[in-house]
């Protein structure tokens, strides 16, 4: 299966954990840029009216993927308004998507995957996995393990070789010796 890595990184914590992601799967990794920057408080209220600023393009084509891991942060409770451009501007139909989010206070199973999962119905796609990373924690171990967290939730054709999960338990046993 063709796997597709593609994030929104404002302050760099989605870009760690899209590039943490990318390296597991072996996938292409692709970033979403929006046009014209604006300051912290803009950006929320853009998020919170669900207005969506125009992005740079990303050149998808939809025969070229089966599968994307969407990574982004949660801005007051909703995704970060530049993956609402995005997923607009993308042909989903029939695709598989994953989504890591990058949080603070969010309860991120809650309101942003409740709202993924209704955007990604609408344009055709599947909700497959949903994991997230509280920045608030600063801990690069914590991180790697929600990326695991994610990975374990993803259909096994995605992986690209089985013995990722025998690493897994490898590192975690050296980790608590």
């Amino acid at each position: 299966m063709k796997t597709v890595i593609v994030y929104y990184s404002r302050y760099g914590n989605s870009r760690v954990a899209a590039k943490l992601i990318a390296k597991q799967l072996n996938a292409p990794l692709h970033r979403i840029e929006v046009k014209k920057r604006k300051n912290v408080m803009t950006s929320t209220f853009t998020s919170l009216f669900g207005r969506r600023p125009k992005i740079k393009t990303i050149q998808l084509d939809p025969e070229s993927w089966d599968f994307m891991v969407i990574v982004g942060p949660v801005w007051s409770g909703r995704p970060a308004a530049p993956l609402k451009t995005f997923l607009a501007e993308t042909r989903l139909a029939e695709k598989k998507i994953a989504v890591f989010f990058t949080h603070t206070k969010t309860d991120i199973h809650k309101r942003p995957t409740r709202w993924m999962k209704k955007v990604l119905d609408h344009f055709g796609a599947r909700l497959v996995a949903v994991s997230g990373y509280n920045i608030g924690t600063k801990q690069h171990t914590v991180l790697k393990q929600r990326v695991w967290d994610l990975l374990s939730q993803l259909p096994p054709q995605v992986i690209p070789s089985a013995d990722w999960v025998s690493n897994r338990k490898r590192n975690k046993k050296s980790s608590l010796k």
